[in-house]
């Protein structure tokens, strides 16, 4: 009996418990899992813009205009970077997509260089590079051209030609016969026959020349006497009396019957019947002979 009696108070005792025991107001939830955030999607790459197009040569330190164009494919506004060849670059602000970028450089030495372009656009996609276009740049050049007056006249050594920009050119003037050089005009002024002349640009020179007037033809006179007038005969070889300055004249005696030659009298003095005179002024020579036995 004391046994059924503890069974069951110690039942009463679990219910009461499990009665009164307090039970949550608002049990908390389960945790819902979260879908992974997708990634960015990539933003697309612009376009390789087109070959640069320009002259494709020239000369040293003068500029020279190239343009390209290029789209991008979310039509972002672009800017164009040209590699000029020569270990240098240069780039455009940024403009619309689709617009012509020019770009101008110049280049220091000549030679051939590969000039190509690629575009960049606001979110920092670039394109590669364009195919290259090539340009040959040599050393300036400038043209001098001579001339003479009046024609004929001279000449001019060395004659025109082509040479590099910085170049100096010694020039001289040749007289021909009969004229003298005069002075220098049109890009030199000088009168000095040999001049230099610094080609900075095209030059143009003329040398002058004057004709030397000729000389007065002086002539002298040759008069011969005989004494007497039958006595003999006197030859002159070249032959007329009148003679240019500086002619030489050989004058020869020629005996007559029963007379023979015994000097020379005036601007001759000697007894060989043969002699030679220089025509340096007027001359008077007399031939003088004497009868045979004297």
């Amino acid at each position: 009996m004391k046994r059924l009696v503890l069974v069951l108070l110690t039942l009463v005792t679990v219910l009461t418990l499990s009665c009164t025991s307090p039970s949550p107001a608002n049990p908390e939830p389960e945790p819902v899992p979260l879908a992974p955030t997708p990634a960015p999607s990539p933003t697309p790459a612009p376009n390789t813009p087109s070959r640069p197009s320009g002259p494709s040569s020239g000369v040293v330190e003068t500029s020279y205009t190239y343009s390209t164009s290029a789209t991008d494919p979310d039509d972002d506004q672009v800017k164009y970077i040209f590699d000029w060849g020569d270990g240098t670059s240069s780039e455009t602000g940024y403009v619309i997509s689709g617009a012509n970028a020019r770009e101008s450089h110049s280049w220091s030495s000549p030679g051939t260089y590969n000039v190509k372009a690629k575009v960049v656009d606001r979110d920092g996609g670039s394109s590669g590079w364009s195919s290259s276009w090539a340009v040959t740049i040599v050393v300036k050049t400038f043209t001098l051209s001579t001339s003479v007056i009046p024609y004929g006249s001279g000449n001019i050594t060395p004659i025109s030609g082509k040479y590099e920009a910085g170049t100096k050119v010694p020039l001289t003037a040749e007289p021909s016969l009969g004229y003298k050089f005069s002075h220098w005009s049109g890009d030199i002024s000088a009168t000095s026959r040999t001049i230099t002349i610094a080609m900075d640009s095209n030059k143009n020179v003329t040398a002058h020349f004057v004709e030397i007037p000729p000389k007065p033809v002086v002539t002298y006179t040759l008069k011969v006497s005989i004494m007497p007038a039958r006595g003999g005969m006197v030859t002159l070889s070249p032959e007329g009396g009148t003679y240019t300055s500086g002619t030489k004249v050989t004058v020869t005696v020629e005996l007559a019957g029963g007379y023979r030659f015994v000097e020379w009298s005036g601007d001759i003095r000697g007894t060989n019947p043969v002699v030679t005179i220089i025509m340096d002024s007027d001359k008077s020579v007399t031939a003088n002979f004497v009868t045979i036995g004297w």
